[in-house]
């Protein structure tokens, strides 16, 4: 029976539940079980399962994970002869720290690039502020033919009515750097040229945005706030890619991260729930992600986000939200 060789391992290190009497079984309950596929459809499950989370269930010395790509392929469709094919998905960032942030901690963001530079200032490295985070990600479905410039990533932000904007923002700066280009909120530069937020569209495309505002003022997870900036943004970030010539639909990825017995506060509690109390998240991290078109009601879109955090927190998300 042909494994990984994590799981080789396990099934060798313990024959007590790993008999050959039932790994004969499994093998067997296997096979009957493809049989009852037609080879369509067993291709496509095949593929499918190439770029799919796995998750281990009381499994003995397994891997648990969030989520593991096993390469970068992803089904499309058939080809001339009526063959399901797959070719390269799009090339998405790997996560740095965490699953909110694609830089590691005091690793700069990339260098202040102001439209109009101060007198006698120098460009600086910017860093992203420590602390619990809110997240935003925006992935085009396919790769696109080349790179775009840092050039090209700041005309089509600043297009018309900017676009690309970090989920809370306030007087906003420029960063570049080697892998894409960046619009943050206003840089303390007497702490470290720390800034709280930024949206950084990396040269294939990809847009990531992270805030450290939202979920930094007390031990409350404020998800009426949350709700309205993310809703804003993951439109905003659609119109941004739709300039840049790539259409949808594009992956999104929402998330809260740092978040673990933070209670959450929201309208219709009651007069004293906002400030005494209510659910209690008992995540560290929650995400969830899926497709949109750029023209769904970004609310609706993000809903199952948001179902997600309530769920985490033992409590049902009013319609409303």
């Amino acid at each position: 029976m042909l494994l990984c060789g994590i799981h080789h391992d396990v099934i060798d290190d313990d024959e007590e539940s790993y008999t050959v009497e039932r790994l004969l079984e499994i093998k067997a309950a296997h096979i009957r079980r493809a049989a009852q596929l037609p080879e369509e459809e067993a291709e496509k499950s095949a593929l499918i399962l190439f770029a799919n989370p796995v998750i281990s269930v009381n499994q003995s010395g397994g891997i648990a994970a969030s989520s593991v790509i096993v390469n970068n392929f992803a089904v499309i469709g058939k080809n001339d002869l009526g063959k399901i094919f797959a070719k390269p998905a799009f090339p998405a960032a790997v996560p740095r720290e965490g699953e909110a942030r694609f830089r590691k901690s005091n690793e700069p963001l990339g260098i202040s690039w102001n439209q109009i530079p101060r007198v006698n200032q120098q460009q600086s490295d910017i860093v992203l502020a420590e602390g619990r985070s809110v997240w935003l990600r925006l992935v085009p479905a396919e790769p696109h033919e080349g790179e775009f410039g840092p050039l090209d990533l700041k005309n089509a932000a600043t297009r018309g009515n900017f676009s690309l904007l970090p989920i809370v923002d306030f007087q906003i700066e420029f960063l570049i750097a080697e892998d894409g280009f960046g619009v943050c909120n206003q840089v303390d530069h007497s702490n470290n040229h720390m800034t709280s937020g930024v949206a950084f569209a990396f040269i294939t495309g990809e847009v990531w945005s992270i805030d450290t505002n939202l979920l930094n003022f007390d031990d409350k997870i404020y998800i009426d706030e949350i709700a309205k900036h993310l809703t804003k943004s993951i439109a905003g970030y659609a119109r941004f890619l739709d300039t840049l010539g790539i259409k949808p639909p594009y992956r999104w990825i929402a998330g809260v991260e740092g978040v673990s017995r933070m209670k959450l506060a929201f309208e219709g509690q009651g007069a004293f729930a906002t400030y005494l109390g209510g659910p209690v998240c008992m995540s560290s991290i929650v995400a969830e992600g899926g497709l949109y078109d750029g023209e769904q009601d970004p609310a609706a879109v993000l809903a199952p986000f948001f179902d997600k955090v309530f769920k985490k927190s033992g409590a049902k998300r009013p319609a409303r939200l």
